[in-house]
């Protein structure tokens, strides 16, 4: 069975689990390009209704400001006073030629009303007047209530129009005397949209339709446009779509577009129609493509890291782990055999680091050096046992062995052979003085025999002390 090293375990390990951390990263990277492209769609919408917004707001800012201008023209004032409707077209005659060289509004349209909410004068068409707009003029109404100028979108036989609504007071009496109407068109913002190559819809709902001014041909699915040009393949593109969804979700797309609309309201607050507005799906793509490519610069980053994070690790492993543990598996071989006697001698290795395999190195040394004191103390009681045992050969009994050792079995052999060294001794010494009495005729002493004595030496110190039992006798 083919044995794996530690490093190649921790390398696979930690390769797994990179390549898991990446899949999971790559997985949730695709879960947020899912909301990036949510999230571009959002913002557009957010811009596009903000814009559309804004430049209606502008729209009617202006109607109601110019309302108000022309409201209080003396010229005006006189002729609904007196009833002259000479002086009023005179009047807006010279106000309209003004305006086509100074402002922007070159076919501006102004309804002066009278005080029984009856048509005074159409600059674009003076010879239509007289006719009661009570049952349809809302706006003129509220003027006539309020005496406050106002600005909306209202419902006329060519569509939505904007209108700025004034009041026309009497500066001398006070009194009211109908109203001022300035009436604008949507063309002007609808340009405004196709300059940022955007597409506006002006669309009114085909239940507030008046009359028989719009044909089928402005008609977008149940709307009618209430401009006079739109972009061809965005009206045919907008006919098409599913208007439930884009009123429910606030956002459409389809192959070229992207949609979101914009409520249009009159007066009252009344849903009278939509703003439809377009943008190129082309602009959403790249918006969301740029939007995404940071995602992916950041899984490549990832990678990347990943990638270094395994190298370096395998080059700490290897340097620490592999070399390290090479190093203790030759020191541990050294060390077996220094323990074996195959070497009378251990080096040391020189630890340059504080981590686990060489708190293991440090173990081994100190292991190593104990061993080695323990062996030097054992063989100095060793040598000493040698020593006495051949003093003991001469007949030396004088002699002890004094080393230590920690080594429990050397400890009771120096033990034994002293206390044996000891006995010899003076068994020894009870011969000499007995014989040396004997020498000098003094058969009167008699060896002390230890129990513990047997077979030769026993039967040599009993037949000393028999020696000297018969040599009383004869004396």
């Amino acid at each position: 069975m083919a044995t794996k090293t530690l490093s190649s375990q921790i390398g696979q390990k930690s390769t797994f689990v990179a390549v898991a951390f990446l899949l999971i990263a790559i997985a949730i990277s695709y879960y947020l390009i899912g909301f990036v492209k949510s999230d571009v769609q959002e913002l557009s919408k957010q811009n596009l209704q903000m814009l559309v917004k804004d430049r209606i707001e502008s729209k009617l800012a202006v109607g109601v400001s110019n309302a108000v201008s022309i409201s209080q023209n003396s010229a005006v004032i006189e002729a609904l006073r007196t009833n002259n409707r000479e002086i009023a077209i005179e009047a807006l005659k010279h106000l309209s030629d003004a305006m086509k060289k100074g402002t922007p509004f070159n076919n501006t349209k102004i309804h002066i009303h009278d005080k029984n909410v009856h048509s005074f004068l159409r600059n674009w068409q003076p010879d239509k007047y007289g006719d009661d707009l009570n049952s349809f003029r809302f706006t003129i109404l509220k003027i006539k209530e309020t005496k406050n100028a106002l600005s909306a979108v209202e419902v006329g036989r060519a569509g939505l129009v904007i209108r700025g609504l004034a009041p026309v007071i009497d500066p001398l009496t006070n009194e009211y005397l109908g109203s001022v109407e300035f009436i604008q068109g949507y063309n002007s913002v609808v340009d405004e949209f196709k300059k940022d190559n955007k597409f506006l819809l002006i669309l009114m709902d085909e239940k507030s339709k008046l009359g028989n001014a719009l044909t089928n041909e402005q008609k977008v699915a149940n709307y009618f446009m209430s401009q006079k040009e739109a972009d061809p393949t965005f009206k045919t593109n907008a006919s098409k779509i599913n208007y439930s969804q884009l009123l429910n979700k606030q956002a459409y797309e389809d192959d070229k577009f992207f949609y979101t609309f914009v409520p249009a309201l009159d007066f009252e607050g009344n849903k009278v129609g939509v703003y439809l507005i377009g943008q190129n799906i082309s602009e959403i793509d790249a918006a969301v493509a740029k939007s995404s490519k940071i995602v992916w610069i950041l899984i490549a980053i990832m990678v990347i890291m990943v990638v270094v994070i395994l190298l370096v690790q395998h080059m700490i492993i290897k340097n620490v782990v592999t070399d390290g543990i090479a190093q203790f598996r030759t020191q541990f071989i050294h060390f077996l055999d220094f323990i074996s006697f195959k070497r009378n001698r251990y080096q040391a290795v020189h630890l340059k680091s504080d981590d686990e395999i060489a708190l293991l190195m440090k173990l081994l040394n100190d292991t190593a050096m104990e061993f080695d004191k323990k062996q030097k103390d054992d063989m100095k009681v060793i040598g000493e046992i040698v020593l006495t045992t051949d003093k003991i050969e001469q007949g030396i009994f004088r002699c002890k062995v004094r080393s230590n050792s920690t080594s429990p079995t050397i400890v009771t052999l120096k033990e034994t052979v002293n206390k044996m060294v000891a006995s010899v001794e003076e068994n020894m010494k009870q011969l000499r003085e007995v014989l040396v009495s004997y020498s000098h005729n003094d058969f009167t002493k008699k060896l002390d025999i230890n129990p513990r004595l047997k077979e030769d030496l026993l039967e040599v110190m009993q037949s000393v002390n028999s020696l000297g039992s018969a040599l009383r006798n004869s004396a």
